[in-house]
């Protein structure tokens, strides 16, 4: 079993210990990253998804194909995720930039723009509003931390 496996069970366990009075929580993520790591269900009947993040980690699938006879980039038809506006702010960036990014491989380059966190931070925000994930969950330093401190979703 992984590190990631591994803390996303304990992640579960933690939260049925801490709040399962108020809701049951089910681990599903595993390796399947079409399927968000744990689902709530609450004692009134709210259903929603906690994400786990192991630091290092990620935040959704974004994959750009580049399609060197146009000079573009197209997003990848094996996204999980949806295009949304956001998306296609950051598409049109790295358009105008192709020479730029089109080299960069698996390895990926860093993408700096005027409002780039603020881009890239809605884009999270929109996705996972499209998944039902409603918290993130980590760990650092012996204690769990949530994305969010209202916890009145669960309880």
């Amino acid at each position: 079993m992984s590190l990631w496996e591994k803390f996303e069970q304990d992640c579960t366990i933690y939260l049925n210990h801490q709040f399962g009075k108020y809701a049951k929580f089910v681990h599903l993520g595993k390796s399947n990253s079409k399927v968000s790591d744990i689902f709530v269900d609450t004692e009134n009947k709210k259903h929603f998804y906690i994400d786990v993040k192991h630091c290092p980690a990620q935040c959704g699938q974004f994959v750009l194909l580049p399609d060197y006879s146009e000079q573009i980039f197209i997003y990848s038809k094996s996204n999980i995720n949806k295009i949304n506006k956001y998306a296609e702010i950051i598409i049109n960036y790295m358009n105008s930039n192709f020479d730029t990014y089109s080299q960069s491989g698996t390895a990926g380059t860093m993408i700096d723009f005027t409002d780039c966190q603020e881009v890239f931070a809605k884009w999270i925000i929109q996705t996972c509003k499209e998944k039902n994930i409603r918290f993130f969950i980590t760990y650092k330093e012996s204690n769990y931390y949530f994305s969010n401190k209202d916890k009145s979703d669960i309880m």
